[in-house]
């Protein structure tokens, strides 16, 4: 009776102890819902690449669709270059200043430092950027300064680079588009940089977390 009695608190503390455990372990434990959730959130503001070789493709219908409210996909823009692109994905910065101009917006592009990139930034994003390492791929930035840059990647969505790697990958080439400021859509390009700028709080707080 006695060893009954034994058996049945020790299971009876064991358990309090175990339930008193687990709170403080989940109490030190980071919030990977929320950091799955801001994952999820990569891509709602560029849209993932189709192909391997289709990311000037994706970089211009992101900016049509998203930022300037056009019913603008990457197959779309395919099927208007099917000719140009029988053999390949890849498209040029003169074949997407071309599409740009189709839809009525001028283009320029041009070689700048990071210091112009700034500027260019404030006044012209989304500002299209090309990459020459690792390899050869376009991008666009929502917003740069000395330290971070804000890059919607159409492989990896949005991220925070600091710009010394990112001028690490970039060939100081840019394409600006002019968009008129009653057009362009704002309000997804503030969302687009707050989420961004959140995701990597939150991130920066689990990693500086003592365990």
């Amino acid at each position: 009776m006695h060893i009954k009695l034994y058996k049945i608190k020790s299971m009876f503390f064991a358990c309090v102890y175990g339930l008193i455990f687990s709170a403080w372990i989940f109490s030190f434990t980071p919030d990977i819902q929320g950091v799955q959730s801001l994952e999820k959130l990569r891509f709602s503001f560029v849209h993932e690449q189709g192909e391997d070789e289709s990311c000037g493709l994706s970089v211009v219908s992101s900016i049509l669709n998203l930022y300037l409210n056009l019913a603008v996909t990457e197959a779309d823009l395919l099927n208007q270059l099917a000719e140009e692109l029988q053999t390949t994905r890849k498209v040029t910065m003169a074949q997407m200043m071309r599409i740009f101009q189709a839809y009525g917006y001028q283009t320029k592009a041009y070689k700048i430092d990071m210091d112009n990139l700034i500027k260019a930034v404030q006044y012209y994003a989304p500002v299209i950027v090309h990459y020459d390492k690792p390899e050869l791929h376009f991008a666009f930035i929502l917003q740069a300064d000395k330290d971070y840059v804000i890059v919607a990647d159409p492989v990896l969505g949005l991220e925070m680079q600091t710009a010394k790697d990112f001028q690490k990958k970039w060939s100081k080439t840019v394409l600006l588009v002019k968009i008129p400021e009653q057009i362009l859509n704002k309000s997804v390009l503030k969302k687009a940089i707050a989420n961004t700028i959140q995701k990597y709080t939150v991130l920066e707080r689990i990693a500086e977390r003592k365990w």
